[in-house]
């Protein structure tokens, strides 16, 4: 929890950023909140009710975890190597 908190810190300081409409089309588009491929207000309802959540727990966090996932997703999406790769891919 502790880890989660300063990477979404750091995540919003470095100007990351994510909004409830982001929020709510993940929901929407989340197999778990779906009956027959469309939202399913009950689906979404009774995972809220299972995991002791009401909606704005479970917006706050994932808010959270989107922030988290889009710097990983920007860092696995750079071209960082190091030098001795680079050394090693010319050698």
């Amino acid at each position: 929890l502790v880890a989660e908190v300063a990477l979404s810190q750091a995540a919003a300081n470095e100007g990351f950023g994510v909004d409830k409409s982001q929020v709510q089309q993940f929901i929407m588009n989340e197999p778990a909140f779906q009956d027959q491929g469309h939202f399913s207000p009950v689906r979404f309802q009774q995972f809220l009710y299972n995991n002791n959540l009401n909606e704005p727990q479970l917006i706050e966090q994932l808010q959270t975890d989107l922030l988290i996932n889009q710097v990983a997703n920007g860092l696995q999406a750079s071209a960082f190597v190091t030098p001795s790769q680079v050394e090693d891919y010319y050698n």
